[in-house]
């Protein structure tokens, strides 16, 4: 398709001091085969020189935008979507990648499925960006559709930095919660409404990068359990049927249970008893549940 006759496609980036990995990831971006495309850094606050070396990257479509530190990566990427210009917009993490022929092959698959959303597998990488086995989780498979079930369950796995989405679409659902309750989990409640709202189709090649490493915000977060137990409470109510209302708050249970034997090996008993007793409520007979409970009681 001729440059002229693509659409625009907003890139989204928030970062804080990254500077290193943000331009790996810049030039993924630059290096894309979709050429119309505009670039928003949305720098949050950074003390490393992002700015400047952002600047020094040579490309009209490149746009900083500078604030003080917030430390919400929902609300950065919101202000990006008040800024995007492009009828979609693409989010990509500062410290992950993607390889050329992203953008072109999602747009690509909407086009001709009718769908307001897509996305990519995708793989680990390392600090230095050489591949590296996921941390967690089944084995990605492509689920293309009405995926909501799939994604409640996390057979369907969708990294924020492998979305392509219509802007339309982004802000019709809500765009990103920025609440404190969900921080760092707002990606998936992101996805969980957009699947509630509309099919999807995957693309089954590993076309992003996901980076692990030592300062990944999901990395040094000790409470990620019950940030995930507070996004199952809030897309309860949401759902279309009591079957995925049930499923929905047995994740909900297993993540509180998590939390609960976290917090029992770090020696808070209090908030161990806190954790379990929430999660009684969301699924009584969860063997894992009474298996915590001993340990609790038996200090082991």
């Amino acid at each position: 398709m001729p440059a002229l006759e693509q659409p625009k496609v907003s890139i989204v980036i928030p970062t804080y001091d990254r500077v290193a990995y943000l331009l790996h990831a810049i030039q993924s971006v630059i290096g894309q085969t979709y050429v119309n495309w505009e670039l928003l850094v949305l720098d949050d606050g950074s003390t490393d020189g992002t700015r400047s070396a952002v600047t020094a990257v040579r490309d009209a479509r490149i746009t900083v935008i500078a604030g003080n530190h917030c430390g919400n990566p929902a609300a950065l990427r919101n202000r990006g979507l008040q800024l995007a210009r492009g009828a979609y917009v693409a989010f990509l993490d500062s410290d992950d990648m993607w390889e050329a022929p992203k953008i072109e092959r999602q747009l690509a698959v909407m086009a001709s499925t009718g769908c307001g959303w897509s996305y990519t597998a995708f793989d680990m990488i390392d600090e230095a960006g050489r591949p590296t086995p996921r941390v967690a989780g089944v084995p990605w498979r492509p689920y293309s559709g009405l995926i909501i079930a799939p994604l409640l369950t996390t057979e369907a796995a969708v990294a924020i930095s492998s979305l392509v989405v219509e802007r339309a679409l982004a802000v019709e659902v809500g765009a990103f919660d920025e609440s404190e309750r969900i921080l760092f989990r707002e990606d998936y409640d992101f996805c969980l409404r957009l699947a509630l709202k509309a099919p999807t189709v995957a693309v089954p090649d590993a076309l992003c990068h996901v980076r692990h490493h030592p300062g990944r915000s999901t990395s040094v977060r000790s409470d990620l359990h019950e940030r995930s137990a507070d996004v199952y409470r809030k897309v309860e109510s949401m759902l279309p049927s009591a079957t995925l209302r049930k499923v929905c708050r047995h994740r909900c249970a297993v993540h509180l249970v998590a939390e609960a034997n976290a917090r029992r090996a770090a020696g808070e008993r209090r908030a161990a008893l806190l954790q379990l007793r929430q999660a009684f409520r969301y699924r009584p007979l969860y063997a894992r549940w009474w298996l915590v409970l001993t340990r609790l009681a038996l200090r082991i």
